[in-house]
Order: structure tokens, then C-alpha cells, then sequence
């Protein structure tokens, strides 16, 4: 960077010989012939004091450096540009710089592994409801796809999404339930990304059809939880059907299946390494279902729930 140089223009001495003032011929060294002043003596150049930083301005994601040439300002690690003007590099955007996710941050980035839909909406400004992978006990090694829901709520919920052709629960009407078989299938169950537990109780993705008068005494039933298969007949031939099919999630199921109310009967035939279950239930009133299903498991009141397990 040059300097800045300062001009001194020394003033003008006039210079007369012994003897005698100018011959008019200019024999002096400052005087012409008609005696007028002559030339400046002298012009000396002088250095001005050089640069330093604080003479620069320097964007604030910055630092400054003085070399040999001058003073001059440098983007800070994680920032592009000349130094006066310094914009953030985005890594996660320029890479695959993490094991899960990448939250860019300004001059650097943060590796992070969302469990709940709660971390990805404090992550993600604005994100809307959606699937996104969320990472069970935020292990890089264990993703899985949920549906988050209430994203713009201060509690975001978790669903997985399931075929609803297999998973469903069912009370067969007859007997002494008079009405039509009450249906409910389910397109995404409720899973607590902590506990693992399958809320079956959950009907937000549901859809049911028939009606049926409980034991003819009511309450009338409407809707039915996942996994439970109940019949009001003395037929020991008459079976209710239920399905819980984890097939194409990284889940299998923990939860034992047992028989319930009177004269309960019914089968459980697990398959696809513990991710598909086939249940057949029955009695007076009687049902099969998970086996800390309480009394009478229908409506919305299916018991605690369906624990699961990750699969490698």
C-alpha cells in the first residue's frame, strides 16, 4: 500500500555577491535581472505515518493483519469474501459433513440427531408438518421416518405410518351386540419416540365403519383400538379378526397378546420377524388383544398401549 507523502516547499532566499548586486544577467543565484525573486530553493519529500487497522474497515466477521504491504482485512474461518464484505459459508449445504443431521451455524456448523418432532421444530424454523427423520434415543445409527404433526404447536406429535389394509381393530357385531361390525383401520399409529409405546388409543389417522349396542346394554361402540379382536357370541366358531403389519419400518413388536373377558378365546400368529400379527378373538363378551388391555377394549379405551423395539 504506497504512503501518503508530504510537499514542504522551503521559502526563497535571495543571494547577492561581494561586490555588488546582479549584473542583469542573471548572475544571481536568486535574483533575475529586474531583481524579482527566484525559484523556491527547495522541495523536500517527507513520509506520512503508514496505514495501520484501525484505518481499515473491516466486515465484523473479519480480522486484521499487517504484512509488509499494509494493513488488510482477512474473512474470518467460516466466512467468505474480501474482508470488507464477509458472507457465512453454509458447510452442511456445501457437504455431508455429519452422521445424522447438519444445522448450519454462523461461521461453522453443529451435528445434531432429532428424537422428537419438538428438536426438529426448534432446528427448523417454520417447519410445517411433515415426515422427517428422527433418530430413536438420538442414535446417528438408529433413524426412522416419522409423520410430525402440530408443528407450529409448542408440542409436535410423532406418527408412523402404517398400511391401513393391515392394521386395524375389529368388534364383529352378533350375538348379544346387535349392529354392524365396527372397523377401524389405521393409516399412522401414535408412537412415543421415547418410550417406544404405540399409542393404540390414537384414532387421529383412523377410519371406522359399523355400529354396534355393546352386550345390547350399550355403550354403543364405535370405533375400535389397534390390535383388538372382540365378539359377543356363544359360537365357539365366530371369531373377530385384528392386525398389527410394522412391515417396512424399522419396528418389531414386544408387546405380548393374550385373551380377555368371558369365555375369552382367540389366536395370535407373529411373522416377519416379530413385524406382522395376525390376532383372531372371541367369547361372551370376550376379546384377544394386548395383555394389559383392560375391560371391555373398545372405543378409544385399548390400555397403555403396544411397546416396540428398533430393528438393526
Amino acid at each position: 500500500m504506497r504512503a501518503a507523502t508530504l510537499l514542504l516547499m522551503l521559502g526563497a532566499c535571495s543571494f547577492t555577491p561581494a561586490g555588488g548586486g546582479g549584473d542583469g544577467d542573471g548572475g544571481g543565484r536568486d535574483g533575475g535581472a529586474d531583481g524579482a525573486p527566484g525559484r523556491p530553493d527547495a522541495v523536500v519529500m517527507v513520509d506520512a505515518a503508514p496505514l495501520q487497522c484501525a484505518d481499515l474497515t473491516c466486515s465484523p466477521n473479519a480480522a486484521c493483519t499487517i504484512d509488509k504491504s499494509g494493513p488488510r482485512c482477512a474473512c474470518s474461518p467460516g466466512f467468505t469474501g474480501d474482508g470488507l464484505t464477509c458472507t457465512d459459508v453454509d458447510e452442511c449445504a456445501a457437504g455431508d459433513p455429519c452422521p445424522a443431521d447438519c444445522a448450519n451455524t454462523p461461521g461453522s456448523f453443529e451435528c445434531y440427531a432429532p428424537a422428537t418432532c419438538e428438536e426438529v421444530a426448534s432446528r427448523i424454523a417454520g417447519a410445517p408438518d411433515g415426515d422427517y427423520t428422527l433418530y430413536v434415543g438420538q442414535d446417528p445409527g438408529k433413524p426412522w421416518t416419522a409423520a410430525c404433526v402440530d408443528m407450529d404447536t409448542v408440542s409436535p406429535r410423532e406418527y408412523l405410518t402404517v398400511p391401513a389394509a393391515s392394521n386395524f381393530g375389529e368388534y364383529e357385531a352378533g350375538g348379544a351386540s346387535s349392529g354392524d361390525d365396527v372397523v377401524t383401520r389405521y393409516m399412522a399409529v401414535r408412537l412415543d419416540p421415547a418410550s417406544l409405546v404405540i399409542d393404540i388409543n390414537d384414532q387421529r389417522f383412523t377410519t371406522s365403519t359399523g355400529s354396534l349396542n355393546h352386550s345390547n346394554t350399550g355403550p354403543m361402540v364405535t370405533a375400535m383400538p389397534l390390535g383388538v379382536a372382540m365378539l359377543c357370541n356363544t359360537s365357539g366358531s365366530s371369531y373377530a379378526d385384528a392386525e398389527i403389519d410394522l412391515r417396512g419400518t424399522p419396528f418389531a413388536l414386544v408387546t405380548t397378546f393374550s385373551n380377555g373377558g368371558n369365555n375369552g378365546r382367540g389366536t395370535s400368529t407373529l411373522t416377519s420377524n416379530g413385524q406382522r400379527l395376525v390376532l383372531t378373538g372371541g367369547g361372551f363378551c370376550g376379546w384377544r388383544g394386548p395383555s394389559n388391555a383392560p375391560q371391555n377394549p373398545f372405543n378409544q379405551s385399548g390400555g397403555p398401549g403396544i411397546t416396540v423395539r428398533y430393528m438393526p
